[in-house]
C-alpha cells in the first residue's frame, strides 16, 4: 500500500489522514480480508491439482483418518498421479470431517469427495489406507468397496 500511495496521490494522502499512527504496526486489511484472500489462493491451487489429474486421468489415492484441534474426526485425503513431465506428484486434497467409521460411510464420503472435483473413481487405481478394519478388510471393508468401483 505505501508503494502503490507514492504514485497515487488519492492513496497517500488517505495514509497519512487515517492510518495507526502511535499504534504499532500499520495494517490496511483486516483479518477478515486476509482470510478471503487464503481461501481464494487454496481454491486456485486446488483447481490446478485438480486440472493436472484429469489430465493424467488415472490417479492413486491415500487416506487416513486424522483429529483436528477440536477433536473432530477427519479424513486426510491425498491424491497421487502423474504429471506432464512424467514425474509422480503426491498432493493434499482435502481435510473432510467425519461422523462414522463404517466402511459404507466411509466409501459414500470419499466417492462424493472424488465426485465433486469433477474426477471419475473409476481411474482410481491405487489406494493406500491405515490399518483399521473397516478401511483395509478384505471382503467388505473401504478398500474393497472402492476396488468394486474402480477394479
Amino acid at each position: 500500500m505505501e508503494l502503490i500511495a507514492k504514485f497515487d496521490l488519492f492513496l497517500k494522502e488517505h495514509l497519512n489522514n487515517y492510518e495507526n499512527v502511535g499504534s504499532g504496526k500499520t495494517n490496511y486489511i483486516s483479518s477478515y480480508t486476509v482470510h478471503e484472500i487464503i481461501i481464494l489462493m487454496g481454491d486456485k491451487v486446488l483447481k490446478h491439482i485438480i486440472e493436472e489429474i484429469k489430465n493424467s486421468k488415472y490417479f492413486g489415492m491415500i487416506v487416513d483418518f486424522t483429529l483436528d484441534i477440536t477433536h473432530i474426526d477427519q479424513l486426510a485425503i491425498v491424491l497421487r498421479y502423474v504429471n506432464c513431465d512424467g514425474q509422480p506428484v503426491e498432493r493434499f486434497v482435502k481435510f473432510q470431517d467425519i461422523y462414522g467409521h463404517t466402511a459404507e460411510y466411509l466409501t459414500i464420503t470419499i466417492v462424493e469427495i472424488i465426485k465433486n472435483f469433477g474426477i471419475d473413481i473409476k481411474n482410481c487405481f491405487g489406494q493406500s489406507y491405515n490399518n483399521a478394519s473397516n478401511m483395509a478388510e478384505k471382503y467388505s471393508g473401504l478398500q474393497t468397496r472402492i476396488r468394486t468401483l474402480a477394479p
